[in-house]
């Protein structure tokens, strides 16, 4: 205990953002927000006339 105290804290680790993660949220926000659109024009058809 005298070596590793249960009170002393670890050194933080400082890696990178995962970047993969990052990529894969985005696509799916884009993918999310066409189908959103896409709906949406696809239900006002019946208002436009088409």
């Amino acid at each position: 205990m005298a070596y590793e105290p249960a009170w002393q804290r670890k050194a933080a680790s400082r890696e990178a953002p995962r970047r993969k993660g990052a990529i894969a949220c985005m696509l799916f926000m884009a993918g999310m927000g066409a189908a959103f659109w896409i709906g949406t024009i696809w239900a006002s058809q019946a208002w436009l006339g088409w």
